[in-house]
């Protein structure tokens, strides 16, 4: 044996590693300015949606009318019922939705057409003040409605969603604007997805590190085998030692991946997790996101095929694609994350082609809704059950896995609906598939 390559084993791994990490990294690059994209058009969806919300608890004619007074911003706050009534509107929606920039009406002085701000979301008031720094596009906005994107002002770089109040005959009267501070989002969202490339290439480090100390060792005891027999068994020993060492040290770095018990104790009060992996690394993982600004929560559980690192490397891959799925794009339907997790992995690894990985995942996904005591569920060749009063309610999932060359690429997922009542109890796993059926037999 005269290099790395002649060692069939090593050779083989060495490709699969590096493979995983070029491809791992042009995944994560590829994808930054798609998901800044992604996340920016969710926040301008979620500023319309508030806005449009906003439009049906406002009278038009009662705003016109505020607007035409002859009020100024000292006598507004104290002598006008209908500015408190709409101010505390705007109050409620800025606090509620957790807006990092104030809500305004925006309205045409008719006196000499210049815009002018109406009612603000501030505790101050604001009232008929000069609206001085109005980008070119808000005149056509104003009276059309949309969206501005990345526009700058003297205050910095914005979003902004515009949405015209019209009376009944169709006048405009005003708008309503809503604002992002650009810059504040883009540090966010570059800070999200750098976390998860550093917690990717950090645990391919030390998985590198491991395996080729352990192929350089392989190589100087099979030089050495025939005349230093005890000492090959020596070196075998301490071998052995420092992999599992490093390996042990490696499954330190999956499981800073995996969500933080005290987290999951913030959100439920009573569950139990049950880790037995064959080795001290494994391809089984968990994941938890509460979905923000409201009381639901996704639960998801994969196992990866494989045992040990390769199964690993696929749950870091996995874990990195749940977050750019859920938190980024912001899809929360159990069937739509395992439909786009389905494509993503098979682009990932190239699984189109027939030569390529048939690795993939079996996952369940659950989507609990503590305000209308729902469940949604949808499984990828895994299921799940809900106990009731001791009788097992089956969550089945499809018959087939998330990834794998030689499954259908363009395959779906379904999805199911459960009512939820106060002591129910779900249950996740992966050691076997449970069925009622099975129980009975």
């Amino acid at each position: 044996m005269k290099s790395t390559f002649n060692f069939s084993a090593g050779k083989v791994f060495v490709i699969i590693f590096l493979g995983l990490v070029i491809l791992t990294s042009y995944f994560i690059g590829f994808n930054y300015f798609n998901s800044i994209h992604q996340a920016k058009t969710q926040e301008l969806d979620k500023l319309e949606a508030v806005s449009n919300a906003l439009i049906s608890g406002i009278n038009p004619v009662e705003l016109d009318s505020l607007m035409n007074s002859h009020l100024d911003s000292l006598e507004v706050s104290s002598h006008s019922a209908v500015y408190n009534k709409y101010h505390d509107l705007l109050r409620k929606c800025f606090l509620a939705n957790e807006l990092k920039s104030s809500i305004y009406t925006v309205h045409r002085n008719k006196e000499t057409s210049a815009f002018e701000f109406g009612i603000t979301s501030d505790e101050d008031p604001y009232f008929k003040n000069a609206y001085s720094d109005t980008p070119e596009e808000f005149h056509d906005l104003y009276y059309e409605g949309g969206r501005l994107e990345e526009y700058e002002t003297e205050r910095g770089q914005w979003l902004s969603v515009i949405t015209p109040i019209r009376t009944l005959d169709g006048r405009v009267i005003g708008a309503i604007e809503m604002d992002l501070p650009f810059n504040e989002f883009l540090t966010g969202a570059r800070s999200s997805l750098l976390q998860n490339a550093f917690y990717s290439m950090l645990f391919y480090m030390v998985i590198g590190l491991a395996m080729f100390k352990f192929i350089a060792r392989v190589i100087s005891v099979e030089k050495k085998q025939n005349k230093f027999e005890e000492e090959k068994s020596k070196l075998a020993e301490y071998r052995q030692h420092e992999i599992k060492s490093s390996i042990s040290y490696a499954r330190r770095i999956q499981q800073a991946l995996w969500p933080d018990n005290g987290l999951l104790r913030t959100d439920f009060n009573d569950f139990f997790l049950i880790n037995l992996p064959k080795d001290t690394v494994s391809g089984d993982f968990y994941w938890h996101h509460k979905v923000k600004g409201t009381e639901k929560y996704i639960l998801i559980h994969a196992d990866c095929t494989g045992h040990g690192v390769p199964g690993a490397m696929m749950s870091v891959l996995g874990n990195t694609i749940f977050n750019e799925i859920v938190v980024n794009y912001g899809v929360t339907r159990p069937n739509e994350i395992l439909n786009l997790t389905n494509k993503k992995l098979i682009n990932l690894l190239q699984q189109e082609k027939e030569e390529n990985l048939d690795d993939g995942m079996a996952v369940s996904v659950a989507l609990i809704d503590r305000e209308d005591l729902t469940l949604q569920f949808a499984g990828a060749n895994q299921n799940s059950v809900i106990v009731r009063n001791g009788q097992i309610i089956d969550l089945v999932g499809d018959k087939y896995p998330v990834g794998g060359a030689h499954y259908n690429p363009g395959r779906t997922y379904k999805c199911q609906t459960v009512l939820l009542e106060p002591e129910d109890i779900m249950y996740s796993f992966s050691c076997l598939l449970y069925t009622s059926d099975a129980a009975d037999e």
